[in-house]
């Protein structure tokens, strides 16, 4: 199960990285991950910090019985690859010109009145 985590891991930290590098102006929107790396963190910042994230987990998870341990993997796996799968989305999406794939700022663009 550990092995399925880490592979969605890498998934989400691949998917973030191309929509970061291949689209001028996109960001990262998890709160979590600007607000450890930055709106635009680098490859490198983000596979540390996925490294750093799978060992941290690695040992909760060992720390945990046996049957919770497949159910907090489990969760984790899910939650990343449902944001891979989001990520790509969004990249079909700007890549075909169906999204605006800059950076969006709430708080500018409703004083802007855009």
């Amino acid at each position: 199960m550990y092995g399925s985590y880490v592979g969605t891991l890498a998934l989400d930290v691949y998917s973030t990285s191309r929509l970061i590098n291949d689209f001028d102006g996109t960001y990262e929107q998890n709160p979590v991950v600007s607000g450890l790396l930055g709106d635009r963190p680098s490859d490198g910042e983000l596979v540390v910090s996925a490294l750093a994230f799978a060992t941290l987990n690695y040992f909760i998870a060992r720390s945990l019985p046996e049957d919770k341990r497949k159910w907090y993997l489990g969760l984790w796996a899910g939650g990343h690859g449902a944001l891979a799968l989001h990520n790509f989305s969004l990249y079909e999406d700007c890549e075909d010109g169906r999204a605006s794939c800059y950076a969006y700022d709430p708080l500018k663009n409703a004083i802007s009145g855009r």
